[in-house]
């Protein structure tokens, strides 16, 4: 029966990363679709790989963001240095910073092709091309920058364990995350500086949350039974703090971005609504859980 039960827990533990994506392609497909991002361009289209998968290699760079950063995170305020779990959790970031440098590599790639609408070849001409993108271009840049980054905190990742030494990769993770959102919003747009902002805490926010949620689940089967109500409490209160940051921030970034209420009755305004539908939801959940579960795992306790 313990057999049984273990496997269970295993299976579910799977299960739960795995619906998380599969959600994620799907409410991104469907965005596409209906707001129109992926529809064919008159005049120098890219074609469909860059089309959509510009926007999935965007998506894959988020979710991972939020294992590397998340977790790290949650861990410094969680988990004790030196434990199995506090290793646990610096693979899991390692892990996740890896899928970032690849995936920031391809969301650049994407981006050149979505921008120049180049002939794919092997010649020095395409090299060159690229080469002049990634270095003149600042929508390069930021890409170059996030790709490097994301290759050196895979190595530091799985190079530290003190919290010191967390505590700085942790640090620099968030700071990797910076460049993206500056890429968020026209430079010629108004208030562009308060919109690059919202979406950079948007962004930091929300791997927080998202990563905390990964880490419970990468160092639930070795961490001491009677030690996750503590964890679990601790981090619903990071949690709660990440969720307020998102709230505010979005909040910020899509008043902005709508600039007349008229906007609302658009593709943009409803997928909007969508989210912010989602976002409640997501922290009626939290709540809830909070409430329910980690109160009634406390008692048991006592």
């Amino acid at each position: 029966m313990p057999t049984i039960i273990g496997m269970k827990a295993r299976t579910l533990r799977a299960v739960g990363p795995a619906i998380l994506v599969t959600v994620a392609l799907v409410v991104i497909v469907w965005a596409l679709g209906f707001g129109g991002g992926a529809a064919e361009l008159s005049l120098d289209d890219a074609g469909p790989i860059a089309r959509w998968g510009l926007p999935v290699a965007k998506l894959i760079v988020n979710l991972a963001a939020a294992g590397m950063v998340g977790v790290l995170v949650t861990a410094l305020f969680t988990l004790r240095p030196g434990e199995r779990e506090f290793d646990v959790a610096l693979d899991t970031a390692s892990i996740s910073a890896a899928v970032f440098t690849v995936a920031a590599g391809a969301t650049g790639f994407l981006t050149f092709l979505s921008v120049f609408n180049p002939a794919l070849d092997a010649g020095p001409q395409f090299g060159a091309q690229l080469g002049r993108f990634l270095v003149e271009l600042e929508v390069g840049r930021t890409w170059l920058i996030t790709t490097v980054a994301g290759a050196a905190l895979t190595v530091l990742t799985f190079a530290v364990r003190s919290w010191v030494s967390t505590f700085v990769v942790a640090l620099l993770a968030v700071a990797s995350l910076v460049p993206m959102g500056t890429q968020g919003h026209s430079g010629d747009d108004a208030f562009h500086h308060e919109a690059m902002m919202a979406l950079i805490l948007h962004i930091i926010g929300a791997a927080v949350w998202l990563g905390g949620l990964l880490l419970l689940i990468a160092v639930r089967p070795v961490l001491d039974q009677r030690r996750i109500p503590d964890v679990v409490a601790r981090y619903s209160s990071i949690a709660l703090a990440a969720f307020v940051l998102v709230a505010v921030s979005g909040t910020v970034r899509a008043a902005i971005g709508l600039q007349e209420w008229s906007a609302l009755l658009s593709p943009y305004g409803a997928i909007l609504g969508v989210k912010v539908i989602a976002l409640l939801g997501l922290g009626l959940l939290g709540v809830w859980y909070r409430a329910r579960l980690v109160s009634s795992a406390v008692n048991s306790l006592q």
